[in-house]
């Protein structure tokens, strides 16, 4: 197959499967943050109250049915709703597949926006190939990487969540802090990844490279319908300066692909589209790029705001 042919698969087989923000145990993660998880038909639609009016967020679902979400938006009082769709997406209303969302959407009194919930574009690699040839497709920075010494010793491993001790966590966090702090950025709150960890225990790992018993890098990967999703990830300076974290991502890529994965997305990147949004992005969208992954962009979110 010709490499743009063998991309095109790559995306249209992502785009059948069901995106992790649409997974029952992510649904249990937002009910324990405090959102109310409502089903629209396939799809759950996450409400958060605020005092006696609610925002909505739908993300990335298969199915979008608008008449079920007009009906919960009026019942809710949901002042803000967002429609983040996903690569492929169904409208559906009244129970036929509508033809022209967009004109429907207009006419229901919603806009276009740049205010999003969830990422807008990723960076996919195909893990449907053996080993040797996986890393070949890599950029030469990468497999140099591979190739260098350390001048400590680590160690990889790769830990199930729902194994992962009292001791590992907070090691965890703590990396996790001390990450934040130096690169001025602030992470996701304890608790969502607590919940995260609990309710991805079956299907995710904390794959970890470790020096001297103290971990010094780390990614949170998360396993749903044979996509792996390179959730977080953060590490030490000094890790960083070794190439410690493009050996752990490829490392990651092994545990995905035995755990049955064939799909490796980075989860996010900076989008070009939107110049303006999460300009700090570019960074680790550099680093990510030199996998040379495949792009994917998302479809236009849509906004309804109501009083």
């Amino acid at each position: 197959m010709l490499l743009e042919e063998v991309k095109k698969d790559l995306v249209e087989r992502y785009a059948q499967r069901r995106d992790y923000h649409q997974a029952v145990a992510y649904a249990k993660v937002m009910e324990d943050i405090n959102w109310r998880v409502l089903p629209v038909g396939e799809s759950f639609l996450f409400e958060k109250l605020i005092g006696p009016f609610a925002i909505g967020k739908l993300q990335h679902p298969h199915v979008i049915e608008l008449a079920r979400i007009e009906e919960i938006r009026r019942r809710s009082r949901c002042t803000q709703l967002f429609i983040e769709p996903g690569i492929n997406s169904i409208y559906i209303d009244k129970g036929k597949k509508v033809e022209e969302p967009e004109s429907l959407l207009k006419q229901l009194g919603y806009k276009e926006t740049k205010t999003h919930h969830t990422y807008t574009k990723s960076f996919l690699i195909d893990l449907d190939k053996d080993e040797s040839a996986l890393i070949a497709s890599f950029s030469q920075a990468v497999r140099r990487t591979l190739q260098r010494g350390h001048t400590t010793e680590y160690t990889f491993s790769s830990i199930p969540l729902n194994e992962v001790n009292l001791s590992t966590q907070e090691q965890f966090f703590t990396l996790y802090r001390e990450w934040g702090k130096e690169k001025n950025v602030f992470g996701y709150p304890d608790a969502f990844m607590k919940s995260i960890m609990k309710h991805f225990g079956n299907t995710g790992f904390l794959c970890c490279a470790w020096k001297e018993k103290m971990l010094e890098a780390v990614i949170l990967l998360l396993c749903v319908n044979r996509v792996s999703y390179y959730f977080n990830a953060f590490s030490s300076r000094e890790a960083r300066e070794e190439g410690i974290p493009t050996k752990l991502a490829i490392e990651s890529m092994k545990i995905a692909k035995q755990s049955g994965c064939d799909i490796y997305d980075f989860c996010s990147c900076f989008d070009e589209r939107y110049p303006n949004e999460n300009p700090r992005w570019k960074g680790f969208s550099e680093f990510k790029q030199r996998f040379h992954p495949t792009a994917v962009y998302y479809p236009v979110c849509y906004q309804k705001t109501s009083l």
